[in-house]
């Protein structure tokens, strides 16, 4: 019963430790839209979040953004803006002009936040008058999972309760 339950523990520990990043959103900005007036509020458990900007070709809806209607080379842009009861409006990326909405998609900085408790973050594009911009930025948000010192720190626990029990067996066989 006890090795069991210890082994089902263990399982657990391994997974929580070394189960790599868990999906937890996928936020489509659309730059005529999500300005900070109309932010996308995402509900988030306290932890700790990567943010990667992806293309269409990874599931996203948008590869850029672009402050101009016109298609010209030079005006495609990849800054992002997240926002939250804990942390002040961060920018993310810069404002670089990039010739094409995939080279501005390869140049689009990751980023993480990490939430004490649980609750909203506001995603949104900072750029007024919205009316001519097209395009977007497609952002996938993972959990960082339990680092692996847990692992250690739940196995060196269950070792300790192990040798409590063999030792208090041993004492009471004598």
């Amino acid at each position: 019963m006890l090795k069991t339950k210890l082994a089902k523990l263990l399982l657990f520990l391994f997974i929580i430790g070394f189960g790599g990043h868990a999906y937890a959103a996928l936020i489509n900005l659309d730059a005529r839209t999500n300005n900070y007036d109309n932010p996308v509020s995402k509900f988030f458990r306290a932890g700790t979040y990567s943010v990667f900007p992806i293309g269409k070709t990874d599931g996203g809806d948008y590869n850029a953004w672009s402050a101009w209607s016109h298609g010209e080379k030079g005006h495609w842009l990849n800054p992002y803006y997240m926002e939250s009861k804990e942390f002040k409006k961060v920018e993310i990326g810069q404002w670089t002009r990039y010739d094409s909405d995939l080279l501005a998609l390869d140049k689009a900085e990751n980023t993480t936040f990490t939430l004490s408790s649980d609750g909203y973050v506001k995603f949104f594009i900072k750029d007024n008058p919205i009316s001519d911009n097209r395009g977007g930025i497609s952002l996938k948000i993972n959990s960082v999972p339990i680092p692996g010192a847990l692992w250690l720190f739940g196995s060196g626990l269950v070792g300790l309760i192990g040798l409590r029990r063999v030792r208090k067996n041993s004492l009471n066989s004598v």
